[in-house]
């Protein structure tokens, strides 16, 4: 069995050696010419790079992170200090290969796959913006009109993430990644943020308004969705490339979100 180790591309405190050195005690070879699967060590945010960038199936190592507004690692199967106890598993066959779907995701001449999540939000501008979200499905199709900060797409996988911060607003409690907002695989989460105003319309005639004023939902997944803005205005959609400035939504402009044929293939420990 052979693997390699992955790290945060902008820099990480992990010395790749290290991993290196745990590999080897577990009897796994570290190679970079086509491993069986790769070791990522980071955050959340980490772990969504290399979903996007990576075939292979990958063991998702999270970091322990004393700062309370340090790294987050939702998505773990396990942590650092637990690696050499899961790579003498995965060196015993005790593991299985599970797969994520993701979605398709085009904004003008930018094109890509997520595995977790996606959204449009305002940038530097003060106001809020003002966009509608289209969705088609086999038996229906609606459209949301909404004048919010902006709004969130998201597979099952990412639905622990932006998408259930309105868990955090309900709940007194610490937030259980196990029981919040985990969406089925066969969904896809919308949600808008910080609305002002939402207002869903079965067709685009506006005598045709549905009294239900949409937050967050679920639709099937497969079902195509399109976001557009319908007023100018500093519109950023992150999720799709690593730069911190996201891409810029024009007027014109519209993402396009729909399945994709990829899927992302995560490592399980089994006992």
């Amino acid at each position: 069995m052979k693997a390699c180790a992955k790290l945060d591309p902008r820099g990480s405190k992990i010395d790749v050696t290290k991993i290196i050195q745990i590999l080897s005690k577990a009897g796994i070879e570290y190679s970079t010419h086509k491993p069986d699967f790769a070791v990522v060590v980071g955050g959340d945010g980490v772990f969504n790079y290399y979903l996007r960038l990576l075939k292979i199936p990958l063991l998702l190592v999270g970091v322990g992170n004393r700062n309370a507004v340090g790294s987050k690692a939702y998505m773990a199967e396990t942590y650092l200090s637990e690696l050499p106890v899961t790579l003498e598993k995965l060196a015993e066959r005790k593991y299985k290969i599970e797969e994520k779907k993701g979605l398709r995701v085009s904004a003008g001449q930018k094109k890509g796959h997520i595995f977790t999540d996606m959204y449009l939000e305002r940038g530097l501008d003060s106001n809020c913006l003002r966009y509608k979200v289209i969705v088609s499905d086999r038996d229906f199709s609606f459209i949301d009109y909404s004048i919010s900060n902006g709004v969130i797409i998201t597979t099952s996988l990412g639905s622990t993430g932006y998408y259930s911060a309105l868990d955090k607003l309900l709940s007194t409690k610490k937030l259980d990644t196990k029981k919040f907002s985990r969406i089925r695989e066969e969904e896809i989460g919308i949600c808008h943020i910080l609305p002002t105003f939402t207002q869903r319309r079965k067709n685009d005639v506006p005598g045709h308004v549905d009294p239900h004023q949409p937050l967050r939902y679920t639709v099937r997944y497969g079902a195509k969705i399109e976001i557009k803005l319908v007023r100018w205005g500093d519109a950023r959609l992150y999720g799709l490339t690593t730069n911190i400035r996201g891409i810029r939504i024009k007027l014109d402009d519209v993402v396009r979100i729909g399945p994709s044929d990829r899927v992302a293939k995560l490592v399980r420990v089994v006992s």
